[in-house]
């Protein structure tokens, strides 16, 4: 990642977890554990594994709208980043799209 360090704008990301209400309709609670990378360029475009429980079929970044999320097993995804202004950026995860995991 040589542009990245050359250009000096990246985006941090921060996992929050579990899904807040969601268990109450028998649905397992989402939780991000760790992403991998942790920063990416501002221009978006990065795969974000995200690692967790129940982490369905979705990631959002900030308040941005949901990407779909691709399944690589029962406790890990990949969602590709957007573009988004400098700074941290909030990851969560969820299973429908709708709800997402909440601290």
């Amino acid at each position: 990642m040589p542009s990245l360090l050359r250009q000096g704008r990246r985006c941090g990301l921060r996992a929050r977890g579990p899904i807040s209400g969601s268990s109450s309709q028998g649905t397992a609670q989402a939780a991000v554990a760790a992403l991998e990378p942790a920063a990416g360029p501002w221009e978006g475009g990065t795969v974000v594994g995200v690692s967790g429980s129940a982490l369905g079929g979705a990631c959002r970044f900030g308040t941005y709208a949901p990407v779909a999320a691709r399944a690589l097993g029962a406790e890990l995804v990949e969602c590709v980043a957007p573009a988004r202004p400098v700074g941290l950026v909030v990851v969560e995860a969820g299973a429908n799209g709708a709800d997402f995991s909440a601290s």
